[in-house]
């Protein structure tokens, strides 16, 4: 019985020591490659700082400095989040370099901050349980939704000319369709509108469907073919004042 237990308790010395062993060379690679390839240009945007490997947490963090167009907090809404990381969790899993840090089972940290302030601006790290196994990404409902909020968010309200302020945009996933909601000012607001303006509805559809043609940021709304809904409130009463429905089919190219 003693002699078992010394047996086991070498064992698991031995596979202490073999996994320690294998994480300082990870510690070590990530040395080498900060002294000899940092700071290292990605892109116009984005500087590799340094890579180091956190023998406590077992994770890989890779620090980078965001500067130009991409040094800006507000870029970062939950939206533009949950994109980076389906992609950065997609480039991970078909990255064969990282193909033994994987196997080891480790974390990747992705740590970026601002040139012009320091401040860190984005803070993503992935487990193993991230990588393995099936992909979990955001089914097509979940992107619209958050794709419209941040752009809400981030544009709204946004004045289109001196009658039309555009208050919201929102995806409303039960009927799949599009839904813009417009504050009518100065000569358009006043509550004879359907009788100055008889033709309104009509003129005003065929302007938005050719609008929603040309628009390429409706590209992948285009591609699913969903519906779009076009609503004119006054900015006095609430009152609406046109409602606007164009079908997905109304804007396909010929």
């Amino acid at each position: 019985m003693k002699r078992t237990l010394i047996f086991t308790l070498i064992a698991i010395s031995l596979v202490s020591c073999g996994r320690k062993s294998m994480d300082e060379q990870f510690a070590e690679n990530c040395k080498q490659e900060t002294q000899q390839m940092c700071p290292r240009k990605i892109d116009d945007c984005t500087i590799l700082d340094s890579v180091v490997f956190d023998m406590k947490t077992r994770t890989q963090n890779h620090y980078y400095t965001f500067t130009d167009n991409m040094d800006d907090e507000s870029i970062f809404t939950d939206y533009i989040i949950a994109d980076i990381r389906e992609s950065m969790l997609k480039s991970i899993r078909n990255e064969i370099k990282l193909k033994k840090q994987m196997e080891a089972k480790i974390n990747f940290g992705y740590i970026y901050r601002s040139k012009g302030t320091g401040k860190k601006l984005l803070d993503i790290t992935f487990t193993p349980n991230d990588y393995t196994g099936p992909l979990q990404v955001r089914d097509f409902k979940e992107k619209m939704a958050g794709k419209w909020d941040d752009y809400t968010v981030k544009h709204c309200p946004e004045v289109q000319d001196i009658c039309a302020t555009l208050m919201k945009v929102a995806y409303d996933s039960t009927t799949n369709r599009l839904c813009y909601d417009f504050e009518l000012k100065g000569e358009l607001d006043t509550d004879s509108f359907n009788i100055l303006y008889p033709d309104a509805k009509r003129e005003m559809k065929k302007v938005l469907v050719q609008n929603i043609k040309n628009n390429e940021l409706l590209a992948e709304e285009k591609d699913s073919c969903i519906d779009f809904n076009i609503r004119y409130s006054s900015k006095r009463t609430g009152k609406l004042m046109l409602d606007i429905d164009i079908k997905g089919k109304e804007v396909q190219p010929k």
